[in-house]
Order: C-alpha cells, then structure tokens, then sequence
C-alpha cells in the first residue's frame, strides 16, 4: 500500500465530486487537530459569459456565498489555486487531492466555453501555474486574478 492509498483508507485526503450536468466540483477539506483546522466543504460552480464562480464554502453550520467575476482565462485556475493553496494550509500534497467518480481530470470537469486562442493562452498560463506550484513564482507572467488569490491565501 503506498502512502496516498493509506491516506484515502483513513479518510485523510482532499476529496473531489465533479457536480452532474455543470462545470463545477464539491471539494471536501478533512479536519486537522494539529493545525487546529475544522472539515471544510467548498463548491465552485463555474459559469461562462460573463464569466463567474460561484463559492460556497461550509464551515460547521456556517455557509458563505461568494461570486467571483473573472475572466476565461483566470476561471479555472482560480478554482485549481484556492484548492491547492486550501490543502497546503492543511499541510497536505497535492498528491492528496482525489478527484472521484470520474476518470476524467479536474480541469476537464471545470469546462468552460473558450475560443481556440484562450485555449491556447490558457495551457501557456497552465505552465506558469505550475511553475507557481513548483515554488518558482514568475513575476509578471501570471495573471494579476491569480497572484492575488496566492497572496490572499485563496478566493
């Protein structure tokens, strides 16, 4: 058994559900005693022209709202950053984020409507992003939206 399968048997995992008939997910956020972090669920329903996410995020019994207006190049890698950046505060790998009951990635379940050209400018800023994750934070090159969300800790 290698250490991702261990962690998915003990429910200690960030886990993916793509939402049926839209571009969106619930991820699930598992509780850390250590870091003090309570489960936390967030669902992200991606919308096109004019593009938008929709967040909401549970904590206990407390459910916020937020629209994030963007662009079609930012949309999806918003969502992808506030997920990564949310399981690195839990001090997880991103090798710990389980997208379920699919085959398909998360960047195919979070499909937008996008022009062959934005597609294309899209990967390139795939690239970058992870560069970001890798920790070489090019300067200039990524998105204002995208720096933001890393400086804020998320959406």
């Amino acid at each position: 058994m290698n250490i991702r399968d261990f962690h998915v048997q003990n429910n200690y995992y960030v886990q993916v559900i793509p939402i049926k008939n839209t571009s969106g997910c619930i991820v699930t956020f598992p509780n850390n005693v250590l870091l003090g972090q309570e489960s936390i669920v967030k669902t992200y329903v991606l919308y096109s022209n004019p593009y938008v996410i929709e967040l909401y995020t549970k904590k206990q019994d407390d459910i916020q709202t937020k629209i994030i207006d963007t662009n079609s190049l930012n949309i999806r890698l918003l969502v992808l950053t506030d997920i990564f950046l949310h399981a690195n505060r839990l001090r997880m790998s991103k090798e710990l984020i389980v997208l379920e009951q699919t085959k398909k990635t998360l960047f195919d379940i979070l499909e937008v409507e996008q022009t062959s050209e934005e597609k294309q400018l899209e990967t390139k800023l795939c690239f970058k992003f992870r560069e970001v994750l890798d920790g070489n934070v090019p300067t200039g090159e990524i998105d204002g939206q995208i720096v933001q969300c890393f400086e804020n800790g998320g959406l």
